[in-house]
């Protein structure tokens, strides 16, 4: 099978319209969050959801705000994912979501309908992990590692001193345990299973840990067990359809942090997993070795994509100067990330830009 035929750009966006003032409707979230991407010829892969809290019309895992307990009083209960967006940012998630799941069917639901009206290939986004600081009772921190602390990477009782990495990464997801495999697995194919999607991505820089750091490489066989299942039914789900929907993940900076950290991206490649491969979190763009996973992917069907985070590299210069090194290299195309407040004319200009290497010797 040739290579897939996908978008030079791709947008993400981490749905940030769910943190504004409730209600938010499904015609904010074409004008808002689907329109500004139309006419760009690029993909959009939206964020589902955080510590397996989705805020999206999942029927297996837990809704923002609909199985927690009361979230009125959140006052002393810190979540580093919604401190940002001011006390009130995790009702009015919980608010929109449940406005749009009554409106329009739900969030995803809506998203995938405006794209494609607009032509735009729609990919949902599945974080595979997450290490942010979140108070346990905070109901962003979701019931699932509340209710099964023993299948956390600290484990029930152990506790790792503060500032060490192994304290960072301690509330994540172990995958060494099948039942989080077979959750976490569970939630991606419901997205394509259920919903008619161009594909889905497995983010695994979003946090990248799923094992203690010494028993990384010796357990990679575990997440590619994990992924060889996502592939097997996603490829039951295209024939269901009748086209062909596509895998995408995220991966660390270097072949070598990715075996490190128990993903053997060479192996997905080389076995047919995956069909685009996203490098890095954008934090270390220059330094990001694209090239090397382009040689990894060479005479297979899949696609290499070049990360760029907005927090670290905005200026035109700097992006222009990426993707000419990227595309100079062999990458099929580049990644944003964190970009989704961008007008749309930047969106427009910016794809045009980025993605034809003529343009970029100007």
């Amino acid at each position: 099978m040739p290579k897939p035929k996908f978008p030079r750009i791709i947008f993400t966006d981490d749905a940030w319209i769910l943190n504004t003032d409730p209600p938010v409707k499904a015609s904010d979230l074409r004008e808002k969050a689907v329109n500004g991407y139309a006419d760009t010829g690029g993909a959009l892969w939206w964020s589902t959801g955080d510590h397996e809290v989705y805020h999206f019309e999942t029927k297996i895992g837990e809704i923002f705000g609909f199985q927690q307990q009361s979230h009125q009083d959140l006052d002393h209960l810190h979540s580093f994912v919604h401190s940002a967006g001011g006390d009130d940012s995790y009702p009015k998630i919980a608010a929109n979501v449940r406005a749009l799941i009554d409106e329009s069917g739900g969030p995803l639901n809506t998203m995938l309908e405006a794209c494609r009206e607009k032509g735009i290939p729609f990919f949902p986004r599945i974080r595979m992990n997450s290490h942010y600081a979140i108070d346990s009772s905070h109901p962003a921190y979701g019931n699932y590692r509340r209710q099964h602390p023993d299948r956390l990477i600290s484990g029930p009782e152990e506790r790792f001193p503060e500032g060490t990495i192994e304290h960072g990464i301690g509330t994540g997801l172990d995958y060494t345990h099948p039942e989080n495999r077979n959750f976490i697995t569970s939630i991606i194919c419901e997205c394509f299973e259920r919903f008619d999607v161009d594909g889905v991505e497995l983010d695994f820089m979003r946090h990248p840990a799923f094992f203690r750091i010494e028993e990384g490489f010796a357990n990679r066989h575990f997440m590619t067990s994990l992924v060889h299942e996502v592939r097997k039914r996603m490829e039951a789900a295209s024939v269901k359809h009748n086209r062909r929907l596509l895998l995408g993940v995220r991966v660390p900076p270097g072949i070598t942090d990715c075996n490190r950290i128990g993903i053997d991206i060479v192996s997905w490649i080389d076995e047919k997993l995956v069909d685009i491969v996203v490098v890095g979190g954008g934090f270390i763009s220059f330094e990001t070795p694209v090239d090397e996973f382009v040689r990894a992917a060479d005479g297979s069907e899949t696609l290499v994509y070049g990360c760029i985070e907005a927090t670290r590299d905005t200026d035109d210069r700097k992006l222009r100067a990426l993707a000419y090194r990227w595309l100079s290299d062999g990458a099929d195309g580049i990644y944003l990330y964190n970009f989704f407040t961008r007008s749309p004319e930047w969106n427009r200009r910016i794809a045009s830009e980025l993605t034809e290497i003529d343009k970029l010797h100007l």
